[in-house]
C-alpha cells in the first residue's frame, strides 16, 4: 500500500512540474505599439475613390491563453489633413477638411512560438468610429460642417515578431480591412511596424526547451527511491 501510494504521489508530482514548465515558455502579456500606413477605399453608388493615409497610430495587447492560442485588443486612428486657398470675384478663400477614423476591436490570435521569430495570425472585430469637419472662410464669413458615424469592422491579417532582447521584440504585419454601413464601404490594406514587450515566461518553445534540457550534463547519484508498481 505504501509503495502504491508513493507511486500515486510521484507520479502527481511530475504533472505537476510538467504543466508548471508548459505554462512558462508563454509570457503572461504582450503590450505593442505602431506606426501605422492605410490604404484606403471608399465605395457608393457605382463611384468609388482611394487614398493613402500616412498619419496613423495603433495599440494592442494579447493575453496568451495556451501557448499558441490568446485574446487580443487593438486601439487605433487613422486622419488625413487637406487645405488649400483659391480666388472668387477678387476674394481669396481658404478650405480645410480632416477626416479620421478611430477603431476599438479584439478578438483571437495565434502564434507560432519560437525563440527568435514568432510569426502570427489574427482576426479582429469591433466598432469604427469615422468623423469629418469642412470650413470655408473668407472675407464674408466663415462656414462649417461635421459629422460622425460608427460601422462594424472586421480587419484579418499577421506579421511576426523578431527578438531584439529577452522581452523586446520588433514587430512587421499588414491586415486587411473592411466597414459597411448605408451602402458606402470603406475597405483597404493596413501595414504596421512596431514595438513589442511581453512580460513573463521564457519566451522559448518547450520543444527547444526540452533541447537545452537535454544537452546539459547528467548527473548520477547514489541515492535513490525505488517504486516498484512502475518499474522504476
Amino acid at each position: 500500500m505504501n509503495r502504491l501510494l508513493s507511486a500515486v504521489l510521484a507520479a502527481l508530482f511530475t504533472s505537476v512540474v510538467t504543466v508548471t514548465s508548459i505554462a512558462q515558455d508563454k509570457p503572461i502579456a504582450e503590450v505593442t505599439g505602431s506606426y501605422q500606413f492605410d490604404h484606403l477605399t471608399l465605395s457608393d453608388n457605382g463611384a468609388s475613390a482611394s487614398s493613402n493615409v500616412s498619419r496613423d497610430w495603433d495599440g494592442s495587447g494579447n493575453v496568451p491563453i495556451l501557448h499558441w492560442f490568446g485574446v487580443v485588443g487593438d486601439v487605433g486612428r487613422v486622419w488625413k489633413s487637406e487645405s488649400t486657398l483659391f480666388s472668387a470675384s477678387g476674394t481669396t478663400i481658404s478650405a480645410s477638411a480632416t477626416g479620421s477614423l478611430y477603431t476599438y476591436g479584439g478578438g483571437p490570435q495565434l502564434t507560432y512560438r519560437q525563440s527568435n521569430v514568432q510569426p502570427f495570425a489574427r482576426c479582429l472585430f469591433g466598432d469604427a468610429h469615422s468623423s469629418g469637419f469642412a470650413s470655408v472662410n473668407s472675407i464674408g464669413g466663415n462656414f462649417s460642417v461635421s459629422s460622425s458615424t460608427d460601422s462594424f469592422f472586421i480587419a484579418p491579417g499577421g506579421g511576426a515578431d523578431f527578438r531584439i532582447t529577452h522581452n523586446i521584440w520588433l514587430r512587421g504585419g499588414a491586415d486587411y480591412f473592411r466597414t459597411n454601413k448605408y451602402g458606402a464601404t470603406v475597405n483597404g490594406i493596413r501595414a504596421f511596424g512596431g514595438i513589442t514587450f511581453t512580460f513573463g515566461g521564457t519566451g522559448a518553445s518547450s520543444d527547444q526547451q526540452g533541447r537545452s534540457q537535454h544537452s546539459q550534463p547528467q548527473r548520477t547519484t547514489d541515492a535513490g527511491m525505488n517504486i516498484a508498481p512502475l518499474g522504476i
